[in-house]
């Protein structure tokens, strides 16, 4: 059975943030070409304006000083040229950065460009270049994009056409602007068939990534036990933790005056020395299997049992191991421990 139909666990959110970080991302390049071709061509359309004013300002200025020297002629075209094609370019780059950026994610997953022969020239590597569906693919994206950029200037020119026949435009200025129109008839078609083309190529790349991303259950529970530890360490840590716990309840529980019980959920052993404690200190406690625990230590050690369940559980509820009580149970540990004291001097 081949790696890749072992691969049928969803990603893991580790492993999306792996991918991520060597910047393997859905993303799509073709997005980013229509998002440049569009804020040009939105730039483009906003500045024509100012754009044919500038080239028929320079045209003019040029026709009709063609006698004197045209030495200028050419640094004052490159200068109108940027004119016209700046705000354009600015508008092309600045739609293709924040796309760009919105697909990679924020922060945006940048790595520095670093050949990686070993993942081309290799049986695997060349395989996943030159396999019929690879180049399949790119056949069919490539003339996909050629036919829909043919398509889109054919209908562009077949209304421009029609237009024309209709209405002719004669004039230079009336010729300009239908040519100006033209090219943005030309432009929205284009954009709007390469940017569902790229769509799909989005989506494709999107859920090539996530075949790419997908794990065997091998992966999966390798990632647990990194995340989680190895059942067994655990198990063993907590066989320890108990068995500590254990014994310094049995050395806790010998010091102690008195348990209180609930009677069987809740023990809580206290001890008080007069002059070294402020209050009633709080040496151990447990519930269930723990207070079972505390109870056959106290047995075995001679040490009072009390049952007195409200105190116990505020005690348990209230106190943590280590601790003196609060002063509003100075009274009724107090009358406790009265009552322990007063069975000692009998017992001897």
């Amino acid at each position: 059975m081949s790696d890749e139909s072992r691969r049928t666990e969803k990603p893991t959110e580790k492993r999306k943030s792996e991918f991520t970080k060597k910047g393997n991302v859905p993303r799509s390049r073709d997005i980013t070409s229509v998002a440049a071709l569009l804020g040009g061509a939105v730039v483009g359309i906003k500045m024509v304006g100012y754009s044919g004013t500038a080239l028929f300002g320079f045209a003019e200025n040029t026709f009709a000083h063609l006698d004197s020297s045209l030495d200028s002629v050419g640094p004052q075209m490159v200068r109108v040229l940027l004119q016209v094609a700046m705000p354009t370019a600015l508008g092309a780059v600045t739609c293709a950065l924040v796309v760009g950026t919105v697909q990679l994610g924020w922060p945006p997953a940048l790595r520095f460009p670093s050949p990686d022969f070993s993942r081309v020239f290799t049986v695997t590597g060349l395989g996943g270049v030159l396999s019929p569906k690879a180049i399949a693919t790119r056949t069919v994206f490539a003339v996909a994009k050629f036919a829909v950029v043919a398509l889109a200037a054919f209908m562009a020119a077949r209304d421009e056409y029609e237009r024309f026949h209709q209405s002719p435009a004669l004039e230079s200025r009336e010729l300009f602007g239908r040519l100006l129109g033209g090219i943005t008839h030309l432009a929205s078609y284009a954009v709007l068939a390469l940017g569902a083309l790229a769509v799909l190529d989005y989506l494709q790349n999107r859920q090539s990534l996530t075949k790419k991303m997908m794990m065997t259950k091998d992966e999966v529970k390798r990632e647990h036990r990194e995340q989680e530890g190895d059942p067994q360490i655990k198990s063993k840590r907590r066989r320890k933790m108990r068995e500590l716990v254990k014994k310094r309840i049995a050395l806790a529980v010998k010091k102690a005056d008195v348990v209180l019980v609930n009677p069987t959920q809740y023990a809580v052993a206290l001890r008080y020395l007069a002059g070294k404690d402020r209050a009633p200190k709080v040496l151990a406690k447990g519930r269930g299997p723990l207070a079972d625990k505390i109870r056959e230590l106290a047995r075995q050690a001679g040490i009072p049992i009390v049952p007195d369940p409200p105190l116990c559980r505020m005690i348990y509820k209230l106190v943590p191991d280590g601790k003196e009580i609060p002063a509003t149970l100075y009274k009724a540990v107090a009358e406790v421990l009265a009552y322990v004291y007063r069975l000692r001097r009998r017992s001897r």
